[in-house]
């Protein structure tokens, strides 16, 4: 039984405040700009290799290391990496240089790719098998607090410091700052989430550490191809509504004031409420993955009514829209790691999962076919991304709804074979070894598990 007491919900704040600090450090380009420009003396181009960088290092990285994560605790692997990362941070903050900076963002860009698995496989096998939406649920509230203390806090900090000596100078107090709230995170989240029970915990398929064949066996996993799909239709569409902010401006004639805190609010503030609600409704209904199928369906409609939006279209009718969308689609990125329950990928892979949707990203060309319509086309270039907006939706919902069906499938040959959930996926790879049958053949896996059974 799943307990939400005061020592989970101090972890869900560590862990959310240590994700907000490694993410509002290497993608400080976007909030401290000019700071680091004039800090590091570098050009446009320059300080773009630094994004750049983190792209092909969390490709070539990713999967490796999300096998890393398997093989080992992956609450020793968080803990470990989220401190390497940070004596980075340190170093460039007492030697804030443009060389400096490169060798951190590569040696911090690989590190990532261990945190970034070992943070979203500990949030699942901390809470058991029927609590996976409320524990990514609780670490929306902890990612979304974090985001808002490390910006408010690192923006103070560096408007003292850039008016009263330098913009080096701001932008030192912010790297101290993160090095400060980075440790606190790695040293107390890990005393804290150390002595958690996790899923799989002293059974035989945890205790068989990650190896050629298992990452083999993992890449032909339809169940982890379905959660890289599902993750990257979810988190596609996140990119698409980062452009509502200067189609507000370029299009409905809304102000940079009002875009711009409708911008923070829809990033941040909405997740308090949506990631606890989502992973809270996904718990009860079975599986978060019906929740975001859903929302997909209702986002449909509130995009094509962006679609059609009038530019006198009045401000409280953004606000409505806006609230309604960022609702949905903060909710949807808080819980799209806890999908991979729906899609069946074992706890003992979870990393390796995760480390292959940087595989499947839109990063990889979302931002920049988006700005070449832009460039081309003009206004008329936001139609022509909500229509690839819709199209991803669609998608997503085709994804999702066959992982649903596919996992329903599974669990009844399992009850059949009188077996658990995790067992079904072992038996049923074990099968596909040998040629007997596949996911895709569920009368024939529930006749073979029977044969087995006999």
């Amino acid at each position: 039984m799943f307990k939400l007491d005061a020592k989970h919900i101090a972890a869900y704040l560590l862990l959310g405040l240590g994700f907000a600090v490694v993410m509002g450090f290497m993608y400080m380009q976007y909030v401290y700009y000019d700071a680091m420009i004039a800090t590091f003396g570098v050009s446009n181009a320059e300080l773009g290799l630094l994004i750049t960088i983190l792209g092909i290092t969390a490709l070539v990285t990713s999967v490796p290391l999300g096998a890393l994560a398997d093989r080992f605790d992956c609450r020793k692997a968080l803990s470990f990496s989220l401190f390497a990362m940070m004596i980075g941070v340190g170093v460039l903050a007492l030697f804030p240089t443009y060389p400096v900076a490169i060798g951190v963002w590569l040696c911090d860009g690989i590190v990532m790719s261990l945190w970034y698995s070992a943070i979203y496989k500990t949030v699942r096998v901390i809470a058991p098998p029927d609590a996976v939406g409320k524990s990514f649920g609780m670490f929306g509230i902890g990612t979304a607090l974090g985001s808002i203390i490390v910006n408010v806090a690192g923006l103070a900090l560096y408007d003292h410091f850039a008016e009263a000596y330098s913009l080096q100078a701001g932008l030192s107090s912010i790297l101290w700052a993160f090095f400060t709230a980075g440790m606190i995170s790695s040293v107390f989240g890990y005393l804290l989430i150390k002595g958690f029970k996790t899923q799989g915990e002293g059974d035989e398929g945890e205790k068989e550490k990650t190896n050629l064949k298992t990452v083999l066996r993992a890449l032909r996993s339809p169940s982890v191809w379905l959660y890289v799909l599902g993750c990257f239709c979810i988190y596609s569409f996140q990119v698409s509504i980062s452009y509502f902010t200067p189609y507000f401006t370029a299009v409905l004639g809304a102000s940079l004031t009002f875009s711009g805190v409708v911008a923070i609010f829809r990033q941040y503030g909405l997740r308090i409420i949506s990631a606890p609600f989502g992973g809270w409704l996904g718990d009860r209904i079975g599986g978060t993955a019906k929740v975001i199928r859903g929302s997909f369906a209702i986002l449909i409609v509130f995009v094509l009514i962006v679609l059609f939006l009038p530019p006198t279209t009045p401000i409280w009718v953004l606000v409505i829209l806006v609230f309604a969308i960022g609702l949905l689609g903060t909710m949807n990125i808080s819980l799209q790691a806890s999908i991979s329950e729906d899609a069946l990928v074992p706890p003992e892979q979870m990393g390796l999962a995760v480390g292959m949707t940087a595989l499947l990203t839109a990063d990889l060309f979302q931002p920049a076919m988006f700005g070449a319509w832009l460039d081309s086309f003009g206004n008329q270039g936001y139609t022509y991304i909500w229509i690839y907006t819709l199209v991803i939706l669609a998608l997503g919902i085709v994804v999702l709804s066959v992982m649903i069906a596919r996992k329903k499938r599974m669990l009844a040959a399992g009850q059949m074979g009188g077996e658990d959930e995790n067992k079904v996926i072992e038996d049923i790879e074990k099968l596909e070894e040998v040629e007997i049958s596949g996911p895709s053949d569920p009368e024939g896996v529930a006749k073979a598990l029977e044969e087995k059974k006999k």
